[in-house]
Order: structure tokens, then sequence, then C-alpha cells
């Protein structure tokens, strides 16, 4: 049996990349595929955990895109990290969600958060802010929402 869709700690997952290669071991998978959204900042170590516990590893990603108006997931799997093209499309897409971030940390601190890049930067797990940091920081502060009246 294969897993070929997990997310881990760098995108919305729960168990680190070392320990998804742990449980996926301890199922009896064959492989899996490690596919956090819009990162490969976990492949490595989900690599390096997969050989420790004798499990195949394929790297993978979820991308959020936008196709004819329409935001689409697409999950890539087995593509080769350092190929000059996957290295410009990657660095072409983080560029888009840091700046789609930042726009949203603006919203939220017009709407009355108290909230700002740095203050989420240290809740980012992966390879730069995403919209997790901004939940673990949300959810971590608490008193940054304050008695907002949403309705």
């Amino acid at each position: 049996m294969i897993d070929l869709h997990v997310h881990s700690t760098m995108s919305d997952g729960t168990y680190s990349p070392g320990e998804i290669a742990k449980l996926a071991s301890e199922k009896g998978l064959y492989a899996f595929a490690l596919t956090d959204h819009d990162t490969i900042f976990g492949n490595t170590a989900a690599k390096i955990a997969s050989m420790a516990y004798k499990v195949k590893f394929i790297n993978g990603m979820e991308m959020s895109l936008n196709y004819d108006g329409h935001q689409i997931h697409v999950v890539a799997l087995g593509f080769d990290e350092n190929s000059t093209a996957f290295k410009n499309f990657y660095t072409q897409l983080r560029a888009k969600k840091s700046a789609s971030i930042a726009n949203v940390v603006d919203y939220l601190y017009k709407q009355g958060l108290d909230i700002s890049m740095e203050k989420v930067r240290p809740y980012a797990t992966g390879d730069g802010v995403d919209k997790y940091a901004i939940l673990r920081y949300l959810i971590t502060n608490q008193s940054a929402v304050g008695d907002i009246q949403y309705l």
C-alpha cells in the first residue's frame, strides 16, 4: 500500500516529515509522498527519515494555482527539485505566496487584529510565512483578536 497525499507540519499536517516516515513504516506502507501545500521544505527530512525507516519516499507538493479564474489544487509527484525549470517555477510560486500573505496580514491588521509580519514570522515552519503561520500565531495569541465585532 502507498499514500500519495500526505501533509506535514510544514503546512497543515499534524506530524513532522520524520514522524510521517516512521508512521508509514509502522503502518506497513511501501511508499508515501509528502505533498505539503506550496512548499517542498520538508522533502529532504522526509527522504532522510524514509531511508532510516526503510520506506520508499516520493517527493511531492500540492500547489494552489489559478486557472481560468479559479483556484485549483494540483498534486505534483516525483519531480526534479534541482532542475532549473522547477527552481524558476518554485521561486515564482513562493514570491506570489509571500505577497499574498503580506496582503492578508495587512487586511487583518486593518480589521483591528494585533498582527504584523514580524509577529507572525516566528510561527513559520517552512521556507516562508504562510497562512498556517498566521493561524498558529492567532491560536497562540488569542488576545490578538480581542473583542472585534465581525457581524
